[in-house]
């Protein structure tokens, strides 16, 4: 690729563009299927979306180490259930609430992360695309709905985390 011209008519040329999109949207979408082989194409309509990634990013004020038990902790995994097929079964279906979350403490892996002994922290839950999927129109045009459903899940996941990370939520100073 040569290059890519935003919706706003920017142009940012390069030797190699990386795509955050999936390859459906990335190649069929925006690049255009008429410059791709039919076998190009077939490989396309097989693929199935995979699971995707949504993280909380936490900046917490310079309390929050001291509320830590063990400050040798960096992942810790937490889950309703030991059975996979089932914790799938629940991501696929959308049920966040019971789905396994992972929370990262980053600081405690690396404390020139933040200054100020301020602390920096994740949570991350494997999610179905098709969950999301249904806000892609409102993500196209209005994203209040899409925004105000995010917000609504990090609070949940936050909640989540609390069951063995007490208290982050007092500390937050920033939430991305």
């Amino acid at each position: 690729a040569a290059g890519v011209v935003t919706e706003e008519g920017e142009e940012y040329h390069a030797h190699v563009i990386v795509s955050n999109a999936s390859p459906q949207s990335t190649f069929l979408d925006m690049v255009g299927k008429q410059k791709f082989s039919s076998r190009f194409l077939r490989r396309m309509d097989r693929m199935e979306p995979s699971g995707s990634a949504f993280i909380v990013r936490l900046g917490l004020d310079a309390g929050f180490a001291s509320t830590l038990a063990n400050r040798d902790d960096f992942e810790i995994f937490i889950s309703d259930t030991y059975d996979h097929d089932q914790d799938q079964r629940w991501r696929m279906n959308g049920d966040h609430e019971k789905t396994s979350i992972i929370a990262t403490l980053y600081s405690n892996a690396d404390t020139s992360l933040a200054k100020n002994n301020k602390f920096v922290a994740g949570i991350l839950q494997v999610q179905s695309y098709e969950y999301w999927k249904k806000y892609e129109s409102s993500y196209a045009g209005n994203k209040a709905e899409y925004y105000k459903e995010k917000q609504r899940i990090a609070d949940m996941l936050i909640r989540r985390a609390e069951r063995v990370v007490p208290h982050i939520s007092k500390h937050i100073e920033v939430l991305d």
